[in-house]
């Protein structure tokens, strides 16, 4: 926990990269012991409970911005099936992201190119059925 607050503190302004690691250290942090008393056994457990109910919906998302945050890369965090995971499944949204941009410039060309060739009507029709569905390999 020590550890965890002087991360938070020390940072200037803690990005959503960080929580994933730090969430992982304080996990780690509440495991038993077997030289645990039963009372520090007893705050660990619920501590666990907790923590193990916080970012579940987020996780994947958590773990993404750790993986493009340098300082975790390697996310040494993670076990090694959920570090392939998340890099198979940060690939994979660079290229939606890619070819939606790649989309989006060829609406933007033909509306260019057409406005001044077409009435307006005319031109929504073209643009819904030429440029929703090209041809990704082609610019």
């Amino acid at each position: 926990m020590k550890d965890a607050t002087l991360v938070m503190s020390e940072e200037s302004m803690p990005t959503l990269s960080i929580i994933a690691p730090l969430h992982a250290k304080l996990v780690m942090g509440a495991q038993e012991s077997v030289d645990d008393t039963p009372t520090v056994r007893d705050i660990k457990t619920a501590i666990a409970e907790d923590l193990g109910k916080r970012y579940v919906n987020e996780r994947e998302t958590l773990w993404m911005a750790s993986t493009v945050d340098p300082r975790f890369k390697d996310l040494p965090f993670l076990s090694e099936a959920e570090t392939s995971e998340t890099y198979s499944r940060l690939l994979d949204t660079v290229v939606t992201v890619i070819k939606k941009e790649k989309i989006s410039k060829r609406i933007r060309r033909l509306t260019n190119r057409w406005r001044k060739r077409m009435p307006q009507r005319r031109l929504i029709t073209h643009i819904s059925k030429t440029a929703l569905t090209p041809s990704l390999g082609h610019p």
